[in-house]
């Protein structure tokens, strides 16, 4: 089974010009999908998804397959296989760069285990920078982030104890939501 990987598109600066292109195409998505919550990406090239193969989807959208679910003209969450969603990204911003010079959006990922997270920052030009930890960053993330799991990580059986479980289960998705969301203002700060 394929891991599942979350995404959130969320658009920082978007005038009422881009909005509308957000929303005209999260409702041809929506309007060609009988499921209005979980709308198959597909749907935003065809009425008819056997028209489209895997490698199409991977070509166009970045992912095996994909799903579009919470949305609406500044914001859109995806649930996808093995990968972000990064062509179907890129796909909206240039279409919204093309009437709003201005944009500027944020693209967060993570993938279920996590065996990686990510952050992009888009402009009118695309990606304008972008990081991913693997799981051996994260790992190095979280003893950074919470010191007390360093007393409970086995290093010669390469493991937690069990509070150690607990403790990282406590703070892994903090730590990713925090990372996330500290390096995507860093890479925002375009004066630098």
């Amino acid at each position: 089974m394929a891991n599942h990987v979350s995404s959130c598109l969320n658009f920082v600066t978007i005038s009422e010009e881009g909005k509308k292109v957000v929303r005209e195409i999260i409702e041809t998505i929506r309007s060609r999908d009988t499921d209005k919550y979980s709308s198959h990406l597909g749907f935003a090239f065809t009425e008819d998804l056997d028209t489209i193969d895997r490698n199409f989807m991977c070509e166009r959208v970045g992912a095996k397959w994909a799903y579009l679910h919470d949305s609406d003209d500044e914001f859109m969450s995806f649930e996808s296989a093995w990968s972000p969603v990064e062509e179907f990204v890129e796909s909206v911003i240039a279409q919204v760069a093309a009437v709003d010079e201005s944009v500027v959006a944020r693209y967060t990922y993570e993938d279920e285990m996590p065996n990686f997270v990510g952050v992009q920052i888009y402009t009118k030009e695309g990606l304008y920078d972008g990081e991913e930890l693997d799981s051996e960053e994260l790992f190095e993330h979280y003893m950074t982030a919470a010191p007390e799991l360093k007393e409970e990580y086995d290093a010669e059986e390469e493991e937690f104890t069990d509070k150690g479980y607990d403790i990282l289960s406590d703070v892994q998705w903090e730590c990713i939501n925090d990372w996330q969301y500290t390096r995507s203002l860093e890479m925002m700060n375009f004066d630098d």
